[in-house]
């Protein structure tokens, strides 16, 4: 049985379009999914140096904190503290309370 000749692409080979189609999807989805992991990463590093300033600022007060226990150890920084913030004093001592009006 022979038919007659058609003109047109082979039968059984796919076309240039096709492939041509196969290989923008699959470069786009790996364009998107290495992407999305590019984005992450960016944001993720942005995450990353927003808690290193926050840990570095932690440690400072940290130290300043520990500088002030250092300091409590000092007869003379206790009672500066007891005489300014609870308002204690010896016995003997007078007190003169100024009213300005």
């Amino acid at each position: 049985m022979s038919r007659p000749w058609r003109p047109g692409r082979a039968a059984g080979r796919p076309s240039l379009g096709l492939a041509l189609g196969l290989a923008v999807l699959i470069l786009g989805g790996l364009g998107w999914l290495f992407g999305s992991r590019l984005l992450t990463l960016g944001r993720l590093s942005a995450e990353v140096e927003a808690l290193r300033a926050q840990e570095e600022a932690a440690l400072r007060q940290i130290a300043q904190l520990e500088e002030r226990l250092a300091e409590a150890d000092d007869p003379e920084v206790i009672e500066q503290e007891a005489r300014s913030t609870l308002g204690w004093g010896y016995p003997e001592e007078k007190r003169l309370i100024l009213i300005w009006r």
